[in-house]
Parts: structure tokens; C-alpha cells; sequence
């Protein structure tokens, strides 16, 4: 009687252990889901796309050093697993060597017909480099990160500079 009682104890208790293991990974799940939510939701870049960016986060994301002198910044980026950024604005032509050198993922640009980007989105008018009529280009891609840059001469007063940079 005493070997009966005890054998119909061990089955609830091993089912109650169940329920609890079951009962812990559907909790812990659901906190997982809703921390990484709370993330989402706190960081813009990912899984949507934003422009009203702040230059620190333009130069870390664009892996760029933008000139003091730089005006008329512009910048979209977002991405989830990839992340990527476009970037315009415009300098003065003597600072164009500068910021050429500190674009670690560009070689030297050369004149060019081609451009390397594609436009980004057509709601965004202040990303033509279709429209350059002299320009200068190069790009390239080290370590999981691609970078084209095009630089519109076309003026000689001010140079228009077009950065896009993918991180793979």
C-alpha cells in the first residue's frame, strides 16, 4: 500500500516540475520580448529609417569626419541587420583633399561618367547627384563596409559631397 501511494506522489510531482519549466520559459520569453521591444522602440536606425540626425551620430554612423565649414547637411539612414546612411552637404573646394583623407573607406576619387549610388528615395529632394554636371567619384568596400562618395563640381564656389556607407 505504502509502495502504491508513493509511486502516485513521484507522478504530480515530476508533472508539477513540468508545469513550472513551462511555465518559466513562457515568462522568460516574454520578458526577452518585451526587452528587446523596449530596445527597438529607443533605437530609430532600426527598422526604419531617419533624417533628423545630430552630426555625431552622421560621422559615426558614415564612418566621416565632416569639415568644419560643412553646410546644408543632409543625412537619411536607418537599416536593421545592415545599416546604411546617406549623406549631402556642401564645402569649400580647398577643403575637399581634408575630408578626402579622413573617409578611411575611400580611395582616391577620379573623374568618372558613372555614378556609384542609386538615389535613395524619391520624397528626398536634396539627394540629386544625378544633377551633377562635373563630378568626381570613388568607392569601395573594406571589412564589411561599403562607401561611395561623389563630389559635385559643377560649381566652383562650392563643392556638393554625396556619401552613402553600408555596414554589412
Amino acid at each position: 500500500m505504502s509502495q502504491i501511494r508513493s509511486q502516485s506522489n513521484a507522478r504530480p510531482r515530476w508533472l508539477w516540475w513540468l508545469v513550472g519549466a513551462v511555465a518559466a520559459l513562457v515568462i522568460g520569453c516574454t520578458v526577452v520580448g518585451l526587452v528587446r521591444w523596449r530596445w527597438l522602440a529607443s533605437n530609430p536606425l532600426l527598422g526604419d529609417e531617419q533624417e533628423n540626425l545630430a552630426a555625431a551620430q552622421i560621422e559615426r554612423i558614415g564612418r566621416i569626419q565632416l569639415p568644419p565649414s560643412a553646410a546644408g547637411i543632409q543625412a537619411r539612414a536607418g537599416g536593421f541587420q545592415d545599416r546604411f546612411i546617406s549623406i549631402r552637404f556642401d564645402i569649400p573646394p580647398a577643403e575637399l583633399d581634408a575630408f578626402l583623407k579622413a573617409t578611411r573607406y575611400t580611395p582616391s576619387i577620379g573623374p568618372t561618367t558613372k555614378l556609384p549610388f542609386q538615389s535613395i528615395a524619391v520624397d528626398a529632394p536634396w539627394w540629386r547627384p544625378q544633377d551633377a554636371q562635373r563630378f568626381e567619384a570613388g568607392q569601395n568596400f573594406v571589412d564589411g563596409i561599403s562607401q561611395s562618395v561623389l563630389v559635385d563640381m559643377t560649381s566652383a564656389e562650392r563643392y556638393i559631397v554625396y556619401v552613402q556607407t553600408f555596414e554589412t
